[in-house]
């Protein structure tokens, strides 16, 4: 019970951290859309959460991140927005009881099978290795110089990781929360039914696309039970890309780029779907709204900078493991041949399962077949669904440019099927996790089928879709439930560095919730800076 009303505390904690200064900050940049305040609501969560995630990031170059400092910056951050917030929810509360009996038995069914996840041991092996570690050091310290070397992992720096280290509520005495992941599944659902209740009176296709979204979210339930970064990474850009669609020439540039910039401190792939929005910088541009264009370089580069800077401190580099993209000569930066091999460890398990990096760079015959066979069919058939769709859509978009039939949504569908499509040639070349590219893919998904249906005459029925896509969520989550997830370690041993213990975990490579600091093996080459643990790390084979 304890658990149940920690997650629900932790989900509260971040609605009032990130729903008011968002709401506030969508009327600054004309991000609002007629008619639509519950969808509005939702995208202002999500840039509230970019902006708080920018806040906490800053902080943590000078103190630990815990729930009491979330808590008084929800306090602090709610005072001056409580008119546009408590608007905002009324607002929200007038129009979701319209809604009819069926969505909201829907909705229930999607939030009961959202707390069931949430409340699951997590099934994500990178917990173990990486998750909880990393948000532990967040918790405990401020930022620290080379973290990277104790393991490389920890350069990883999600700011996902940064949020749910900062909505833990094992910091103020209570259950340890890292459940985030379940907050967006209920902002996503919670979208689709009123989509689904609109789409009754007004079949728009920025709703089609909307009670459409749902279908996938059967591929994201193990990802619930953890603070997966993926599973972010996937509905955030859902959002952002239906809102696109649904607005066109109208969206709000410094909302797409803040979401954009946002996503990408949580997967750095995200940075591609700049391509989507290229058409509305032209429109932009076109309009001569120079103070659009000034909020959105504002907006893009406050939520980067402190994922840089802390980049840059944990790792040495600006984006790790982008070896190649080597600026600085910090003495804890990470030797440049470790991070070229961790880019290669994820290159080669992507494809053969395996990081022995004497399998890196092989042909596409010797790992192929280990490839396909470790995807899922239904993962496959929706990747050649959505590869095959975006080359019919721009085909189709062309022939209406040949034949002067020029509309914005042709441009957007255009600008959609070009990020597809570059995102997946990345994607391959650099390490084929479907994961990976989850977000444009199953966005890519809904919306075919949006222009499908819409093209078939199906509106009235498709509202029904987020119903329909209980089934495979509930199938796939008595699966999960049934799971155990994995084996932690029960020994440790340590060794002294500098006088000091450093922990690691005998016959794996997991510290999961160990006392830090915890190396992911016995290590020769690791040294403590200084006299403190907030010193950081240095990494002899770098010649330190």
């Amino acid at each position: 019970m304890m658990h149940l009303v920690s997650i629900f505390l932790s989900w509260l904690l971040a609605i009032l951290a990130w729903s008011p200064v968002g709401l506030w900050l969508l009327s600054q940049v004309k991000g609002q859309q007629p008619g639509k305040p519950v969808h509005d609501f939702i995208l202002a969560t999500l840039l509230g959460a970019a902006i708080n995630a920018t806040v906490l990031g800053l902080l943590s170059l000078i103190m630990p991140i815990t729930a009491k400092l979330s808590l008084w910056l929800a306090i602090l951050g709610l005072l001056p927005f409580i008119p546009q917030f408590l608007q905002g929810c009324l607002t929200v509360a007038f129009r979701i009881r319209l809604w009819s009996v069926s969505s909201w038995l829907g909705f229930a069914a999607l939030a009961f099978i959202n707390v069931k996840l949430s409340l699951h041991t997590s099934l994500n092996n990178d917990s173990g290795l990486y998750y909880i570690q990393f948000m532990n050091w967040i918790n405990s310290y401020s930022v620290i110089p080379g973290l990277a070397n104790l393991h490389d992992r920890l350069g990883f720096n999600s700011h996902w990781h940064l949020l749910n280290a900062a909505y833990n509520m094992k910091t103020l005495g209570l259950h340890a929360t890292n459940d985030l992941n379940g907050l967006l599944f209920i902002l996503l659902g919670l979208g689709a039914f009123q989509a689904a209740t609109e789409h009754v009176g007004k079949n728009t296709f920025g709703n089609t696309v909307w009670v459409l979204l749902p279908i996938s979210l059967f591929l994201l339930a193990r990802f619930v039970t953890s603070a997966a970064p993926d599973l972010p990474a996937a509905i955030i850009p859902m959002v952002y890309l239906t809102y696109l669609v649904a607005q066109k020439e109208k969206s709000s540039l410094p909302v797409l780029i803040g979401l954009i910039a946002f996503t990408t401190t949580i997967k750095v792939l995200s940075v591609i779907h700049i391509l989507a929005i290229l058409p509305v910088l032209y429109w932009t541009l076109a309009n001569k709204d120079f103070k659009a264009i000034l909020q959105t370089i504002l907006i893009g580069s406050l939520i980067a900078a402190p994922w840089l800077t802390r980049n840059v401190i944990q790792t040495g580099y600006l984006v790790f493991p982008m070896e190649s993209i080597d600026l600085f000569s910090y003495d804890w930066k990470v030797p440049q041949q470790l991070a070229a091999n961790t880019r290669m460890m994820i290159d080669t398990h992507a494809r053969t399962g395996s990081y022995d990096l004497t399998e890196y760079g092989k042909p596409m015959t010797f790992w192929f077949d280990t490839w396909r066979s470790a995807q899922s069919k239904s993962v496959i058939a929706i990747m050649m669904l959505v590869a095959s769709s975006s080359v019919l859509i721009m085909l189709a978009s062309f022939f209406k440019l040949a034949k002067k039939r020029i509309s914005n949504q042709v441009f957007v569908s255009i600008s959609l099927a070009l990020t597809l499509q570059f995102s997946i040639a990345f994607w391959w070349s650099t390490g084929p996790n479907p994961r990976f590219i989850y977000a444009v893919v199953l966005f890519f998904l809904a919306y075919s089928l949006a222009v499908v249906g819409i093209a078939l005459k199906l509106g009235k029925w498709m509202r029904f879709a987020p119903l329909l896509a209980l089934i495979p969520l509930l199938v796939i989550t008595r699966t999960v439930l049934k799971e155990s997830g994995p084996t932690r370690p029960t020994e440790f041993s340590s060794m002294l560095i500098n006088g000091r213990p450093v922990y690691y975990p005998v016959s794996t490579d997991k510290c999961w919730e160990h006392e830090l600091p915890c190396a992911n093996m016995q290590r020769t080459d690791l040294r403590f800076r200084g006299e403190k643990i907030e010193d950081g790390f240095l990494n002899t084979d770098s010649g330190n």
